[in-house]
């Protein structure tokens, strides 16, 4: 699943920090600590993030917010 820029995981990251959790881009790969040391995995293919990999549960649109 290749990640057409990087933007979308780098923006969803940031997002995640503001909100207090840890969060780093790795290649394709976004690792999200989402509390309790429970590390999770999420990609994108440039139109969705997946919870899990390639093949994970949707968790919704990838959507640029730059204006």
């Amino acid at each position: 699943m290749g990640d057409v820029t990087g933007k979308p995981l780098e923006e969803l990251a940031v997002q995640l920090r503001q909100r207090g959790y840890r969060a780093t881009v790795h290649g394709e790969r976004l690792a999200a600590s989402l509390g309790a040391g429970d590390e999770r995995v999420i990609v994108c293919d440039g139109r969705r993030f997946r919870w899990g990999g390639e093949r994970g549960h949707v968790l919704g649109a990838a959507v640029s917010y730059t204006y």
